[in-house]
């Protein structure tokens, strides 16, 4: 979600592969190693590393999830991409059409350029219409099963549970 609101988005290292905290409470502790791979230096040293990788980097690395369409990584790489394709999502203006329920639906503008963005927040499958013209939608960055119909002045939309939807208005 972070990737489709308004102003800069910040993504701390390890956060696009899914890197968890270190184990321990002190704040040094927390920020492990970047594993780019599973193997006993994580990929950037053959010297011991100065400090225990957080569990899971055996799948919470560069290497594993590269060239997954379904991974974490992809997902961000995708939708990083989406936001420098649009100037309405890296600099436009934010208007909110649905966001009571698990439901938030908000649209994007810069100059003549829409976006319109979808995201499920629940989990359980949701439907809305939603007031906004447009001649159609083409797809920027598209959760598997999101479905948006273009009906007179509005817009079905159709997001399954924890899943998003980013489109370009026509």
């Amino acid at each position: 979600m972070l990737l489709t609101l308004a102003g800069t988005p910040f993504l701390y290292y390890g956060e696009e592969v899914g890197l968890q905290n270190g184990p321990e409470t002190a704040d040094e502790d927390k920020r492990t190693p970047m594993p780019w791979d599973s193997s006993q230096g994580g990929g950037f040293t053959t010297a011991e590393p100065w400090h225990d990788f957080a569990p899971g980097r055996e799948t919470a690395n560069v290497a594993a999830q590269t060239g997954d369409p379904g991974s974490l990584l992809s997902r961000y790489r995708n939708l990083i991409r989406a936001r420098h394709a649009s100037a309405a999502l890296s600099r436009g203006a934010l208007e909110v059409l649905s966001g009571s329920g698990p439901l938030l639906a908000f649209l994007r503008r810069e100059g003549t350029e829409r976006v319109l963005v979808v995201h499920n927040l629940g989990g359980q499958p949701q439907v809305a219409t939603l007031s906004v013209a447009a001649a159609g939608f083409d797809p920027l960055f598209v959760d598997s099963g999101v479905a948006l119909e273009v009906a007179g002045g509005s817009a079905r939309a159709s997001v399954p549970a924890h899943a998003s939807g980013v489109f370009r208005m026509r």
